[in-house]
């Protein structure tokens, strides 16, 4: 199986939603060939700005639905993440790190340890406003309060 790395801008809003775990799939134009094995490096881009952020991530690509059919359009496809890591531009890519399984991270002010009050998970959370919020993979949005 061949292996390629593809270096992708992504838009400040899906990034942040696969840099915080809520987002594990990525839908592309299949015009690079994307393939089971490859690794996507995310880099966050502002379109509007025309910037880069600095964070960036590396993720496996696990699967690969292509289009036309499913629900995807012909020459697009859906590519499944695994194995994510994430660094920002004051952190080298050798120190990038996995998130924990049950770790939510965002950029700062962290708000503790947070419990689910459906099923009992708990969660470090770490957020940028208040009040902070998390959806936790039993599908219940929590409201914390610091």
């Amino acid at each position: 199986m061949r292996e390629t790395r593809h270096t992708l801008k992504t838009h400040p809003r899906w990034f942040r939603a696969v840099w915080e775990g809520q987002k594990l799939f990525e839908v592309r134009r299949n015009d690079r060939g994307f393939c089971q094995g490859d690794h996507l490096e995310l880099r966050e881009y502002d379109p509007d700005t025309e910037t880069y952020s600095g964070r960036r991530m590396l993720a496996g690509v696990s699967f690969v639905l292509y289009g036309p059919g499913m629900g995807v359009e012909d020459g697009y496809c859906v590519m499944s993440l695994d194995d994510l890591r994430r660094w920002t531009a004051t952190t080298p890519e050798s120190e990038a790190r996995r998130p924990a399984p049950d770790e939510v991270l965002r950029e700062r002010d962290c708000c503790g340890p947070v419990t689910c009050p459906n099923c009992g998970r708990r969660r470090i959370l770490i957020t940028v406003g208040y009040p902070c919020e998390f959806r936790c993979k039993c599908g219940i949005l929590t409201r914390v309060e610091p």
